[in-house]
This record gives C-alpha cells, structure tokens and sequence, in this order.
C-alpha cells in the first residue's frame, strides 16, 4: 500500500474507478448500445438498399434486352408483312396498268374505226354534193 501512496494512488482512486465503471455500464446500456443498435440497422438498410438498387438495375438490364429482342422481331414481323403487301400491290398495280392499257388500246382502236368511217362518211357525202357545189359555183360565175 505503501508503494500506491507514494505514486499519489489513494482511496479516492478506487472511488473514481468504481464511478467509471458505474458511469460506463450506465452509459453502455442507456446510450450507446440503442445508438449501436439504430448505426447496425441504418446500415443493414443501406446495404439492403445497395442490393435491392444492384437487383433492380440487373433487373432493368435483363428488361431492356428482352424489349430490344421483342422490338428487333416485332420490326422484322412488320417488314416482312410490309414486304408481303408491297409485293401484293405490286402485282396488282401491274394487273391494272395492263388491264388499263388494254382498254385504251380498245378506246383508241374504237375511236379511229368511227374517225375512219365518219371520214369515209364526209368522203361519200362530199362525192355526192361536189358535182352540185361545182355547179352552182359555176353558176355563180357565169352570171
């Protein structure tokens, strides 16, 4: 004991520890372990909350390739469907012009035939009224 008195240790010393050990627990179980365990939880959510953004951005990805791989078939669908009626109408675009030219060519064909009679018509009908027409041109000269 002689040797604690000499470093200046004395009864008050183990007064001050035993409050330290008081004020420790008292602390320990009052403050810091409800803080310890409010950190864990709001770290366990920030963590969780990581996760839970990482799953849903590999999410997203898986997403975004599947609708890209959907969009790539549903435009090939659609080009060849496109491609399908252009043909169609193609075709039928061909069957009407022909059809077309053909009617033309019947109107054309029909219209030179009443031209070439009308004209034979005029032919025959001036043969008949030239004779008259000199005549009386004549006629006309004459007096």
């Amino acid at each position: 004991m002689a040797i604690l008195n000499q470093l200046g240790i004395n009864h008050t010393t183990f007064y001050c520890f035993l409050i330290f050990v008081v004020t420790f627990f008292f602390l320990k179980e009052i403050l810091f372990k409800p803080y310890f365990v409010a950190f864990e939880e709001r770290e366990g959510r920030t963590k969780g909350g990581e996760n839970k953004a990482r799953d849903y951005q590999s999410k997203t990805e898986g997403l975004q390739r599947e609708f890209e791989e959907e969009a790539r078939d549903v435009s090939a669908e659609i080009k060849s469907i496109f491609d399908e009626t252009r043909g169609l109408a193609s075709k039928e675009h061909g069957k009407l012009v022909t059809e077309a030219k053909k009617i033309a060519e019947q109107v054309v064909e029909e219209t030179r035939e009443h031209v070439a009679a009308e004209v034979k018509k005029a032919q025959e009908q001036m043969r008949v009224e030239i004779p008259g027409v000199a005549l009386s041109i004549t006629k006309k000269m004459l007096d």
